[in-house]
């Protein structure tokens, strides 16, 4: 009985072995890629939604376990907005410097399509007298902002050989931020230029820490194994108090709209997965940018609030990949 049992575990080792041989032999190798398990045991194609969520979750683990530094330098075009700001703000650039921890993955359903994502903390300059932004006018303010915070972005992307890639990315930041203006050169413009408002709503923001959010949208070109540059779009909001329950369930509405999303882009991966990171860029950066289209004029949209202080980003980077 005993020589029966060892034959059959040897048989069965043999076997498995072997089918781990031809499944790794069939997948090709990207750098910084983790495959996901086969699946060919399943009976059915359908993938319903308690599987999703454990593929999630054992995706997580993965990626933690198997995350590669990044270290990113960005440069951006920003145009200042306040709603209730009658007067104009000088033309401002922005430098910033990211760290943080990237993760790839091949998809499951086909093995050109990634899955990456990428979380970082970020120190960033936005200046009127800085990186190339100009001179002003009389009656522009000049200003200067620091900003830090946590981001994260993912999504979805095409493998073009074991070292180049194109990823499709959305996410979105918590910040804090520091707004600077000049006090003598806001007491020399003329006050047919800014009125008393208007030093009223600078001075809500001037010189004080604020927090706020974003949303941006991007692509990013993997061009070697240590190196990718990307551009992007970023919308961001600065809040001129902080209204912690409205704050939350403003993000919580937002959370429902971006998992109905989540949800029909798996599906479209399942089925079409060469459409699926187009769909899915598409689809989360239109949700995306309705969404701070109606933060502008209430910061913690559907609720009542004040209007923060926004501004849009072009941006161009190139990250070092370790």
């Amino acid at each position: 009985m005993k020589k029966k049992f060892t034959a059959a575990f040897l048989l069965l080792a043999a076997i498995l072995t072997s089918g781990t041989v031809l499944q790794a032999s069939g997948r090709p190798d990207y750098p910084h890629a983790v495959t996901q398990k086969d699946t060919s045991e399943h009976m059915f194609d359908e993938i319903d939604a308690d599987s999703d969520e454990n593929e999630e979750d054992e995706d997580m683990s993965l990626s933690l376990s198997l995350s590669y530094p990044v270290i990113e330098l960005s440069y951006g075009i920003q145009d200042l907005n306040l709603p209730n700001f009658s007067g104009n703000f000088s033309p401002v650039r922005m430098a910033e410097i990211t760290f943080g921890f990237g993760s790839t993955r091949v998809s499951k359903h086909d093995t050109t399509i990634l899955r990456h994502s990428h979380n970082y903390f970020f120190l960033s300059n936005i200046s009127s007298g800085r990186y190339g932004a100009g001179s002003a006018s009389v009656s522009q303010l000049n200003t200067d902002m620091w900003r830090y915070g946590f981001s994260d972005k993912s999504g979805l992307g095409y493998a073009l050989s074991t070292e180049s890639t194109v990823l499709l990315y959305n996410g979105g930041s918590w910040m804090w931020s520091q707004l600077n203006v000049d006090g003598e050169e806001l007491a020399a413009i003329d006050t047919t230029a800014i009125t008393m408002k208007d030093r009223h709503e600078i001075n809500t923001f001037e010189g004080s820490i604020r927090f706020g959010t974003s949303a941006q949208a991007g692509i990013k070109v993997k061009v070697a194994s240590f190196l990718a540059v990307d551009a992007g779009f970023e919308r961001t909001l600065v809040f001129p108090r902080h209204l912690f329950w409205k704050w939350l369930g403003s993000e919580v509405v937002e959370g429902i709209g971006n998992s109905l999303i989540s949800g029909f882009i798996r599906r479209v991966e399942a089925t079409s997965p060469h459409a699926a990171p187009v769909i899915g860029f598409l689809l989360r950066s239109g949700f995306s940018y309705g969404f701070y289209q109606l933060r502008q004029s209430k910061m913690n949209w559907p609720f009542r609030s004040a209007a923060p202080l926004h501004y849009d980003s072009f941006k161009i980077g190139a990250s070092l990949i370790f």
